[in-house]
């Protein structure tokens, strides 16, 4: 049976078709992939929170057009992006989904793989250090893990650091994720990594993503009814940007109006310059030089 999408999973969405870091994450996961795995005929890929497919399927594709063969575990205890990925996925057999939560998911899946990823899941865990150190146990020797989340320069966005506080002390506010969920920056995964003595490099892509003065001027007036804003996308953006439920916008309009008027979002739209934080490890393979080599070159 077919899960029915959440209002999170719509605002989800909503947010992935203003910010397009997707496709920029896996086009930068693939050069580094084929760079680093460039001798070898078969890659095995583990994907922690799916999500949607898209950043596994670029990379899957990217392989086979080179002629590797390709297997892929992707990991997603979400219904209903479990149901985009067996649609997105239909009829491949090189592609096996599982669907429980990470880590309990990892006996599930075994090790060994090539290519590790953890692509936005940061803010799901409260123990970076744990998340990280399990992702890490999953990478084959000469394998490359990546984590992605917002940098903490992001999350310095007037969103979070003004209207957001303001929302949290006027009343208590129905998250969408656990409480611990602050706790999504890529610094954290990268003082993890640190932690654990994994030599890790951070790269960051741009991210930026705007919404039109009319698309905002709608939002702002579909905030006076729940059911109004459950369906419109300037209201499901901010509902997955904030991690708040569109049930607290709406008991919290007069602030997010107010705040929008001091930020001239009505008339100039809204703008957000954004970064994804890219850390990417490589395990180094002790039995083979060139694998070393390729990693040492890869820190420069």
């Amino acid at each position: 049976m077919t899960a029915s999408p959440t209002l999170a999973d719509y605002a989800y969405a909503k947010y992935l078709e203003q910010v397009n870091k997707q496709e920029a994450t896996g086009n930068s996961l693939t050069r580094l992939v084929l760079g680093q795995l460039a001798d070898k005929p078969s890659i095995r890929i583990l994907d922690v929170g799916a999500g949607n497919g898209a950043i596994a399927a670029a990379l899957i594709s990217a392989c086979r057009r080179l002629g590797r063969n390709v297997s892929a575990t992707l990991v997603e205890p979400n219904r209903h992006r479990l149901a985009t990925l067996q649609a997105r996925f239909a009829g491949d057999s090189g592609v096996a989904l599982v669907p429980h939560k990470w880590p309990s998911a990892a006996p599930l899946c075994g090790g060994g793989f090539d290519v590790v990823l953890g692509a936005n899941i940061a803010y799901h865990f409260a123990d970076q250090r744990a998340l990280f150190k399990s992702l890490w146990m999953a990478v084959a020797a000469g394998g490359v893990l990546c984590c992605t989340a917002a940098t903490a320069g992001t999350l310095q966005h007037p969103l979070y650091t003004e209207m957001l506080p303001r929302m949290i002390e006027s009343a208590e506010l129905e998250r969408t994720f656990a409480r611990h969920g602050h706790a999504a920056c890529i610094e954290e995964v990268c003082a993890a990594a640190f932690n654990l003595s994994v030599p890790a490099r951070l790269t960051v892509v741009a991210a930026d993503f705007t919404i039109a003065p009319a698309e905002v001027r709608r939002g702002l007036d579909a905030l006076a009814s729940r059911t109004a804003a459950a369906v419109d996308p300037f209201c499901l953006f901010l509902s997955f940007a904030l991690r708040v439920t569109i049930d607290s916008l709406v008991w919290q309009s007069a602030i997010v109006r107010a705040f929008a008027v001091s930020q001239r979002w009505a008339d100039d739209g809204f703008l957000m310059r954004a970064q994804e934080g890219q850390l990417l490890s490589i395990k180094a393979d002790p039995g083979s030089d060139r694998s070393h080599s390729i990693s040492t070159r890869s820190w420069r």
